[in-house]
């Protein structure tokens, strides 16, 4: 399973590079730590309750300074939605929605992210976030 999150981790990077956002020495560090815990003990949590968009979530507007464990829960299926009037298209939806919620954190804090999936679907479809997407 390691080895599987080092591969899916070093792609990543390798996009992150390619698109000028990392250099290979940070991402040679960046694979290095897979695996390793971070320092999370005693750290605050907040629940974040995700809303569709274009709203966003309650949050802090003001970096506090300290980091904080953000909780986020989104329920993914697969829907038909109607894209314009009498235009029907199978969508992956996020919270019911496509595109999905806006997630609101600050730089230092970590991200706990639970995925709820009521129905088969293909991972790879999930996991294929960019840098845009994380940004």
């Amino acid at each position: 399973m390691c080895s599987i999150l080092k591969k899916i981790s070093l792609g990543a990077v390798l996009i992150l590079t390619l698109s000028g956002i990392a250099t290979a020495e940070s991402a040679a560090g960046y694979i290095a730590n897979i695996g390793v815990q971070s320092n999370i003990q005693g750290l605050e949590r907040v629940k974040q309750i995700l809303v569709a968009p274009p709203f966003l979530p309650k949050h802090e507007q003001k970096y506090s300074g300290k980091p904080r464990i953000i909780e986020m829960e989104m329920i993914i299926e697969e829907k038909e939605i109607e894209i314009e009037p009498g235009v029907f298209v199978q969508a992956m939806t996020f919270n019911g929605t496509n595109p999905g919620p806006m997630m609101v954190v600050h730089e230092g804090d970590y991200v706990e992210l639970t995925l709820k999936i009521h129905q088969p679907i293909f991972w790879y479809t999930i996991l294929t976030f960019t840098h845009q997407q994380v940004l």
